[in-house]
This record gives C-alpha cells, structure tokens and sequence, in this order.
C-alpha cells in the first residue's frame, strides 16, 4: 500500500521535472529564510543583552498596584475652579 504510493510519487516527480525543481527551489529558499530570521533575532538579542550587562547601573524595573496595593496607590484627584478675571471693560458683540 505505502510502497505503491510511493512508486506513483516518483513516477510524478519524474514527469514533472521543472515544477519538482522549481518546488526544491522554492523550499530551500524558504528554510534559508527563516534560519536568517531567527540567526538575526537571536544575534540582536544577544547584543542587547551584552549591553545590559555593560552598564553600569541596574536595569530598571517597575511595578503596577495591584489587590490591596491598589486602594493605597489609588490616584487622587481634586477638582480645579477657575475664575473669570477678565480686566477689561469692552464687550464684544
């Protein structure tokens, strides 16, 4: 079963010469880009890892309230008035 299926594979690859190339063509592309990608991510972060590890101060780091720290970190606001000072006497009509 599996070895006729394979006979009919090859027999198909054979007929088709130029789409079998041209689809080993365009595979082998493809694996080489995506090995590139993946080389170029992993240098740029190996790079800025070094980097980190250069300077001379801790990276920062930050935190969000959150639970019980939130009701403490809770923004205050208050409410501004503003008054009308205006000086001068003309109206405009």
């Amino acid at each position: 079963m599996y070895l006729s299926g394979i006979g009919e594979g090859m027999l198909a690859l054979l007929a088709n010469k130029f789409r079998s190339s041209l689809t080993m063509l365009g595979v082998t592309i493809g694996v080489m880009a995506i090995v590139a990608v993946v080389s170029i991510g992993d240098g740029g972060k190996r790079r800025v890892l070094d980097e980190i590890e250069k300077s001379p101060s801790p990276p920062c780091s930050g935190s969000f309230p959150t639970g019980s720290m939130s009701r403490r970190w809770k923004r205050r606001t208050r409410r501004l008035s503003f008054s009308n000072t205006s000086n001068s006497s003309t109206s405009v009509k």
